[in-house]
């Protein structure tokens, strides 16, 4: 993506992202369960509409929008829960597709890079005196399809490979998240580390408060108004971005 069309990092950005994981992760059940797509039916569309909405960004060279980025963050999740899902059904264990995605992962971001992309994506992230911006190349957008489908598949495998319930799970995701922030603290170096760890995070919780949200205890809003109103958070959230998130515009474009 072109630098401008990406938002700055910052405590803003965690919130919009998490918001827009749980209504992503929600959409992503209703086109499988009330639509009747299935666990894979949707997934060719997903796809689709993810590699428009990139290459609409490509194309877009006239204004400063961050919701192409946006767009494909929301996608993301509506197709990962279903991606974990078809490890399962074709009968691997949840165990063993945690640990493949989390190698996936590491190989993809850190070790699909030239030594110069990894600098360059290191001062994207590190800008000094301004919030830095993650370099969305293709590493990026491969990595976080890998880490959105790492969160759904940890929070099922708590939630009923260690019988812990959505509930309870969605508590432990949130005090993860709380001390991945903390991580901050540490020297610049480890950034990109913290970075993804904090995304999957954010997608796991996101989709544990998603099931929370559509069918936990004492709530029962239904999969489609907690969707409406994890949709209408998350339109409501980017009307009210900060100003001077989204108006630092230069660097290079991936």
């Amino acid at each position: 993506m072109q630098d401008r069309h990406v938002p700055a990092i910052g405590p803003y950005y965690w919130l919009v992202f998490a918001v827009a994981t749980v209504f992503g992760a929600n959409m992503g059940d209703f086109l499988s369960q009330d639509l009747g797509m299935g666990t894979m039916g949707g997934l060719p569309l997903l796809v689709f509409a993810l590699i428009v909405v990139l290459v609409s960004e490509r194309l877009d060279d006239s204004s400063n929008s961050k919701a192409w980025y946006w767009a494909a963050i929301v996608l993301i999740p509506m197709a990962a829960g279903n991606l974990g899902e078809f490890g399962v059904a074709h009968g691997y264990s949840r165990r063993w597709i945690l640990a493949g995605l989390g190698l996936l992962l590491i190989i993809t971001y850190f070790g699909g890079r030239s030594e110069a992309e990894h600098l360059l994506a290191m001062r994207m992230l590190t800008r000094p005196g301004r919030a830095g911006r993650p370099m969305t190349d293709v590493n990026y957008w491969i990595a976080m399809i890998v880490a959105s489908t790492i969160g759904p598949v940890a929070v099922d495998f708590c939630a009923f490979g260690l019988g812990l319930g959505s509930f309870v799970t969605g508590a432990i995701m949130l005090g993860l998240l709380a001390g991945s922030f903390a991580l901050y603290l540490l020297p610049a170096s480890s950034r990109p580390l913290v970075h993804w760890l904090t995304v999957v995070l954010i997608r796991a919780a996101g989709t544990s408060m998603a099931d929370v949200l559509s069918a936990g205890p004492g709530l029962h809003m239904g999969l489609v108004a907690s969707t409406v109103a994890a949709g209408l958070a998350t339109l409501l959230l980017l009307l009210l971005w900060p100003p001077e998130s989204s108006a630092r515009n230069s660097g290079p474009t991936r």
